[in-house]
């Protein structure tokens, strides 16, 4: 992408940040002394480091060869981590931004003694992104092995089942299970914390059913030996790659400006660059991560045309079911009763959006 192209798209959007910032909670100013107004000469971000959490070295190794964060006027520091161990990192203070599946801060908030509200809570999810259309390839959601003699989700009952509690596998698993009429009683689930053993445990037959992230398991869609039987989508379970920032983080002038610099670089990374850089991404995947050629073509292309998803009300309906489910469950002790507290959408104004797609 031509660099001049990626300045000017920064530029108008600091610009239009800068006017949404200095307009909240007072009087617009006048358009011609807003269309002129130039945050870097207020805010001097020389010297400022942005900690982020990404979840695998590819990611980290994109922010840093993919020449859109070169000429940022503020370091960003990655740090490869584990699910859980970002979400423990953005609330120690350690990071700056985190990765954030979007029911995170539903399990966080709902074994709080203390109610969140829009301005105690102490995360917020700033964005999300996720592809406009499933196509060939999905992403998230429930397969069978072939060999199983599951042809739909009724017959499911007495399914051996792999499935995990981190991020947005989990809201799946239980939507499932609702959808099919069943209990944890009915079925003879095994639980995993890390995805090698719930991949294994699936690849070997010691469970004929696994709800996660499809590229986990391409190898064995690839050659038949696995179907996929239902999307997240399909069962309405919002499942985003999204990020998170501390209230107290996004209340520092110069970390927002930065923020705001790095959410537009970062959205074009997973949205545009993503789409026309497909060789580079799928030997990343396979060197950094050792990834079979199948799995890497199956990441890259189940995200392919992915956008910013709009926080709006087709969304929270989502995220209200899996704080449902989560409190059935008992995964969470109090019920949920608002989750657009968990949600700030002030960076999504500078970027392209569109609404949650209908299942």
């Amino acid at each position: 992408m031509p660099r001049t192209r990626i300045a000017l798209a920064v530029g108008v959007a600091l610009t239009a940040f800068a006017v949404l910032a200095g307009t909240a909670g007072c009087a617009a100013q006048p358009e011609a002394e807003a269309a002129t107004a130039d945050p870097t000469q207020e805010i001097d971000l020389t010297g400022v480091t942005l900690k982020v959490g990404v979840l695998d070295t590819v990611w980290a190794r994109l922010i840093e060869d993919s020449g859109l964060f070169d000429d940022a006027p503020y370091k960003v520091e990655t740090s490869v981590a584990t699910f859980p161990q970002q979400v423990t990192g953005l609330n120690s203070g350690e990071l700056d931004l985190a990765f954030y599946g979007v029911s995170t801060p539903v399990l966080q908030a709902g074994n709080e003694p203390v109610p969140w509200t829009a301005e105690s809570a102490p995360v917020k999810l700033i964005g999300g992104w996720s592809p406009d259309q499933e196509g060939e390839y999905p992403w998230f959601g429930t397969a069978v092995r072939t060999d199983s003699g599951i042809d739909s989700i009724d017959d499911l009952e007495g399914a051996s089942w792999a499935w995990s509690t981190s991020g947005d596998a989990y809201p799946s698993f239980l939507a499932n299970l609702q959808e099919a009429g069943l209990t944890h009683d009915d079925i003879s689930g095994v639980s995993f914390q890390t995805s090698p053993e719930q991949v294994a445990a699936f690849t070997t037959g010691q469970a004929d059913v696994f709800t996660s992230g499809f590229t986990l398991i391409a190898p064995l869609l690839a050659s038949g030996e696995a179907k996929i039987l239902i999307t997240s989508r399909e069962l309405g379970v919002p499942v985003l790659r999204g990020y998170a920032a501390t209230t107290k983080t996004l209340a520092d002038p110069v970390k927002e400006a930065a923020i705001a610099d790095w959410y537009v670089r970062f959205n074009e990374l997973n949205t545009s660059y993503w789409d026309a850089h497909e060789d580079e991404i799928v030997a990343l995947y396979e060197s950094e991560q050792q990834l079979t050629p199948e799995q890497a073509e199956y990441n890259w292309n189940s995200l392919v045309g992915t956008k910013q998803r709009t926080f709006d009300d087709e969304l929270f309906a989502g995220v209200q079911q899996n704080a449902d489910l989560y409190f059935e469950d008992g995964a969470i002790q109090n019920e949920i009763e608002d989750v657009s507290v968990f949600f700030d959408d002030r960076f999504q104004k500078l970027v392209e959006t569109f609404p949650q797609p209908q299942p």
